[in-house]
């Protein structure tokens, strides 16, 4: 069974600031193809953290607003579920985004409700991590994601 991959905020940015066209053979179409195939999701707060910048990767995810997920009623109970459980998570004193309860509480929506066997978080932040697999989800690297996914890095 394939991976179905969710996606924090960092993952985005690692793969427009480490790996894009000229170091990864078709990446960005691998990328879409997988959101395409509905094997890589993101959640609305993402979003909303990426859109923060005026990079590509903002044009990108504005461009692809319509694949991030937007909280349904089970997810948003989840998100203050987690905050309780994980009240670090957040800074309260900043106004931006803050997207790692609402990528905690999709994954565990998905995996305890919808019953998705097959989730990967893919994350470079050590405390969201550790709260995930604290919870039992799966979680893995950007790199990792490549070498799952059979993404090669071009050689010069």
């Amino acid at each position: 069974m394939k991976s179905i991959y969710l996606f924090d905020t960092n993952a985005f940015i690692n793969w427009f600031s480490n790996y894009g066209p000229d170091v990864v053979t078709g990446m960005k179409e691998k990328i879409e193809n997988l959101i395409i195939e509905k094997r890589l999701i993101s959640v609305r707060e993402v979003l909303r953290e990426i859109v923060t910048k005026t990079d590509a990767l903002a044009e990108w995810a504005k461009e692809n607003s319509e694949n991030f997920l937007n909280p349904n009623e089970y997810v948003v109970k989840e998100m203050f579920n987690v905050m309780a459980r994980y009240p670090g998570l957040i800074n309260p004193f900043k106004s931006k985004p803050q997207s790692d309860p609402w990528i905690i509480a999709q994954a565990l929506v998905m995996v305890r409700s919808e019953n998705v066997k097959n989730l990967k978080v893919v994350v470079n932040d050590s405390a969201l991590a550790e709260a995930l697999s604290n919870e039992g989800i799966l979680v893995c690297d950007f790199k990792e994601f490549m070498i799952e996914e059979k993404m090669q890095l071009r050689v010069s």
